[in-house]
């Protein structure tokens, strides 16, 4: 029972975790869709303040696990906020990088999810780029028009007097305070104490090849994983083709 729980909760979260990906309507719900440049200017009054946020739930679980942790909102007047549409950029940095998927509640709650394969302990960083939906908000009509086809080269103050600054917030969660996460090794009977070829989802036989096709990223992915185990363990081999040109 124990295992056949840890296996509904890993497909869940994954699928959780795919849906997320593409799935615009729900990301762009908590902002009722007022995202034009030209539209309602928000009330600032209720803009979050990461110094003053908190988090408000931990779940952390093993190694090979999906684990998450919850923040509740606040405004400057340390206020709790009922409405989502922020912009949080986060990341665990510890014997591995991961970056937790966000998903916003629409109530002033934030909840982020991942998964981290190797045990240890975890530097949080967690950074408030935008609210208010301003992280959403399409760029004026005319922006590619008095700048290049490339979205660049527009003159300083395009956007209006400060409006750039002003909605980007930069603002490290409770003033850049020191919040580590210590994820511990598997249990026996978990998911990813099981043997290599016996993991649920995980064919015992190995795939053939991995090929990336792409241009200095694609590269940099390669470069990346080719010695990891999803290009010695899973795939038989990593490849990769180099563009260096799109076609216009």
């Amino acid at each position: 029972m124990r295992i056949s729980h840890h296996v509904d909760h890993f497909q869940e979260n994954w699928c959780r975790i795919r849906r997320a990906r593409v799935d615009l309507d729900s990301l762009l719900k908590p902002c009722f869709y007022n995202i034009s440049w030209n539209g309602d200017s928000p009330n600032r009054q209720l803009q979050t303040d990461a110094a003053k946020s908190l988090i408000s739930f931990f779940d952390i679980r093993p190694a090979g696990q999906f684990s998450r942790f919850s923040i509740q909102t606040k405004t400057r007047d340390d206020k709790l906020k009922l409405i989502g549409g922020d912009s949080w950029r986060v990341l665990l940095r510890g014997p591995a990088t991961v970056s937790p998927t966000v998903f916003d509640h629409g109530n002033g709650t934030y909840e982020f999810l991942f998964l981290v394969m190797d045990p240890g302990v975890y530097k949080l960083d967690m950074t408030l780029d935008y609210s208010l939906c301003d992280g959403y908000r399409d760029p004026p009509k005319n922006w590619f028009i008095v700048g290049n086809s490339h979205g660049k080269m527009q003159k300083d103050g395009t956007l209006g007097v400060n409006r750039a600054k002003d909605d980007y917030l930069l603002q490290p969660f409770q003033e850049g305070k020191l919040i580590m996460i210590n994820i511990p090794m598997p249990r026996d009977g978990d998911i990813s104490s099981y043997p290599k070829d016996k993991k649920p989802g995980i064919s015992p036989s190995m795939l053939e090849t991995l090929w990336i096709y792409g241009d200095s990223q694609g590269e940099r992915l390669h470069l990346s994983i080719k010695d990891g185990p999803l290009c010695t363990e899973i795939f038989k081999s990593c490849n990769l083709s180099k563009n260096v040109g799109v076609p216009v």
